[in-house]
């Protein structure tokens, strides 16, 4: 091992391996364990620098956030240790009190007494980089995503079509689950997790949700919906608001860096925003952002528009106002349907006479088009009823659409499973279950949209790696004692 100097700008050392200038590298420092790791990656958000010594450069470790500093500032000694596979700098800090009898964890440096304050630890090769991966043991095994996941709690969760990006994303482990949506949770289970817990939440203890970095959930969106105008002053849709306040409660219990709530856009104005004031009263440490995203604009097949609160403690993650897509339309969607869809045949036959009703309506057209004496419609009735799909436009939010009878484009009948699942962005190889053809023409309707859970994913994720990578954030699972 060698000595090298400390520096109070932060971590800056020299090594003479000069294969290691221009290595791209993210690291993490774990306050609790009083260690910093950096890990080589492809999109890293650092690089190792270069530093000239005499005709030769040599590589140039140079961190300088606030964590790191406070970690190193008071380091008397800087020691490096090097092996096959890493390099570990280890700091010492100077023992006041020299009559202290020596142990473990003292050093005599130089006839100085120390005690070891924090280790770096640099990876040569990502390959043997392993972090926390399973909650119960704290290890991943060789040749997993080389950067430590986040820990993602789901709540409402549905059918899963929130979670799916987050699940497909190596950064991330989904480790807790819950809907009360017993057809719900067994969609959940064959397309993400079977670890999904089928209960209500008002009967979940805060205790029984593991630590995590992420909250995220649609608390039953009914209770706010213009789709349910007509009874949404009930008691039942008051019930429902109330499961709000039960996300409130574990969202405070577990402390997350961040969640976030999908919700219908009536969530944010319903009784003078009530909502976002007990947000902001019962979790006052968290800085929230509220979005409006449309599934156009985002690369999706609806015209389905949903709000989006996100709470951080670091920072507000603000969602960007537009992104500017090429707009998809029905065509698109239900071209790519295909019989090895799972749920292919999944659809409500039509009886004779809504077959007939069916017929007078052209693409783009509703009940209106239907002539009243074949049928009377109230002026109230809604405009999705008997809606016909147009071949080249988005479709209208799909709601449950066996109760408006939302038409196929060219066919008598509405539309299958597999092509509401096509217009919500979901791909052939999602799988929706249930024991009733209802409960799955449900499932997909009450879900996220594919783009707008990827749009959703992509920004929260990466403020989180932000706010990683600043030092200001550390993953749940570095601060877990490893077992085993």
């Amino acid at each position: 091992m060698r000595k090298i100097k400390k520096s109070d700008r932060g971590l800056t050392f020299a090594l003479d391996d000069e294969a290691l200038i221009g290595l791209r590298f993210n690291y993490e420092i774990n306050l609790h364990k009083r260690t910093i790791r950096i890990v080589p990656c492809e999109n890293g958000r650092h690089t190792i620098s270069r530093k000239k010594s005499g005709n030769k450069f040599r590589a140039l470790v140079d961190i300088r956030s606030c964590d790191v500093k406070d970690l190193v500032s008071a380091a008397e000694y800087l020691e490096i240790e090097e092996t096959a596979d890493r390099i570990i700098v280890h700091v010492y800090k100077k023992v006041e009190t020299p009559s202290v009898q020596l142990h473990d964890g003292l050093y005599l440096i130089d006839d100085v007494l120390c005690e070891k304050s924090a280790d770096i630890v640099i990876m040569k090769d990502e390959s043997y980089f392993s972090f926390a991966h399973r909650p119960e043991t704290g290890i991943m095994p060789p040749g997993l995503p080389t950067v430590a996941p986040y820990y993602i709690a789901s709540l409402f969760s549905g059918a899963g079509l929130l979670d799916k990006p987050f699940h497909d994303d190596p950064r991330c482990k989904i480790v807790f689950a819950t809907d009360f949506d017993r057809n719900a949770c067994k969609t959940y289970a064959a397309n993400i997790s079977d670890l999904i817990r089928c209960m209500d939440i008002r009967d979940i203890h805060e205790e029984e949700v593991p630590s995590c970095d992420l909250v995220i959930g649609g608390p039953c969106c009914q209770a706010y919906s213009n789709a349910n105008r007509h009874n949404i002053h009930s008691e039942v849709s008051e019930a429902k608001r109330m499961l709000l306040d039960d996300y409130i409660r574990i969202v405070h219990a577990k402390k997350p860096e961040a969640f976030v709530i999908e919700n219908a856009p009536q969530l944010l104005t319903f009784d003078n925003g009530i909502a976002l004031e007990k947000l902001l009263r019962d979790l006052p440490e968290y800085r929230l952002s509220v979005s409006k995203l449309k599934d156009t604009e985002l690369g999706g097949y609806t015209k389905r528009v949903r709000a989006i609160i996100i709470g951080c403690l670091h920072e507000a993650i603000t969602l960007p106002e537009k992104v500017v897509k090429v707009v998809k339309t029905v065509w698109d969607a239900l071209n790519k349907v295909t019989p090895e869809w799972f749920n292919y045949d999944d659809y409500t036959t039509p009886s004779e006479r809504t077959k007939l009703l069916m017929s007078y309506v052209p693409q783009g057209g509703n009940w209106q088009n239907i002539p009243p004496e074949v049928a009377y419609f109230p002026p109230t009735t809604h405009s999705q009823r008997y809606y016909r799909l147009k071949w080249d436009e988005p479709s209208p939010t799909i709601t449950n659409f066996r109760k408006p009878n939302i038409t196929h484009p060219k066919e008598n009948r509405i539309i299958t499973v597999a092509e509401a699942a096509a217009l919500m962005g979901l791909e052939k190889d999602f799988k929706v279950f249930g024991s009733t053809l209802d409960s799955r023409q449900q499932q997909v309707a009450n879900g996220v949209t594919g783009a707008m859970s990827a749009f959703i994913k992509k920004h929260v994720l990466d403020a989180l790696d932000r706010l990683r990578a600043d030092g200001r954030f550390v993953p749940v699972c570095l601060t877990m004692e490893p077992t085993g």
